[in-house]
């Protein structure tokens, strides 16, 4: 499956669960969120898992391994996020990392895909999914064991994502930022050319990059008034 593949079928992924959250979460304000962001802290977490917690978390992204949604995050990070162009154009900014209780240390397996895949630091993350059917990374039943090198690892499981995003347009540009458990944080400017955008209505909003079209925020602006 080539990147542009993959980009389809993760921006599939991101406007379908982009919609049950502003339809069910954030039904009656100003929102915005990074689709991109929760997918690859999921990722880090499918990164960890296996039996059924893996077919559940692959089946929510749309990846048939782990070993190809590693190797369409590995893509992105270069690709996607890399420097904007001399002539001034966008660029992004992509951090994350993975926070374990001091009493467990990290699979090396795991470590290497961290470390590789994600470029993340090795060093704890409320976003149920279960209205989405992605149960078992957050229940006591998931296996999540192939984290850490301990038997204590049967007995992990994801209790929360912390989700958190702005987006700021003036007349110098857009800035807009995400961070998932503090783990994944985007930052784009535009490009100096200016548009007039007249918000008197609602409407539903997105940030993508161009030259690959992923989608790296969503969002929908109900009440225009509003300035957060």
């Amino acid at each position: 499956m080539d990147i542009r593949e993959s980009i389809g079928n993760q921006n599939a992924v991101a406007l379908g669960f982009s919609k049950h959250v502003l339809l069910t979460e954030a039904n009656t304000s100003n929102s915005v969120l990074s689709p991109l962001s929760i997918q690859v802290v999921l990722g880090l977490i499918a990164a960890g898992s296996k039996g059924s917690t893996l077919d559940q978390l692959l089946s929510f992204l749309k990846s048939k391994s782990n070993n190809q949604f590693s190797s369409f995050s590995s893509d992105l990070v270069s690709v996607v996020f890399a420097d904007g162009s001399a002539a001034g154009g966008p660029r992004l900014s992509f951090a994350n990392g993975v926070w374990v209780d001091s009493s467990l240390s990290l699979k090396p397996s795991f470590k290497q895909v961290v470390d590789n895949v994600y470029k993340a630091a090795s060093n704890q993350v409320d976003f149920q999914t279960k209205g989405l059917g992605l149960v078992l990374p957050f229940s006591g039943e998931g296996d999540l064991t192939e984290m850490v090198d301990s038997s204590v690892g049967q007995n992990l499981y994801v209790s929360s994502i912390f989700h958190k995003s702005f987006i700021e347009v003036n007349e110098e540009g857009t800035e807009a930022a995400a961070s998932s458990a503090g783990v994944v944080r985007l930052k784009g400017l535009m490009l100096s050319d200016k548009l007039d955008f007249v918000a008197d209505h609602p409407f539903l909003f997105l940030i993508r990059e161009d030259m690959t079209g992923m989608v790296l925020f969503i969002g929908h602006v109900l009440d225009p008034s509003q300035t957060n």
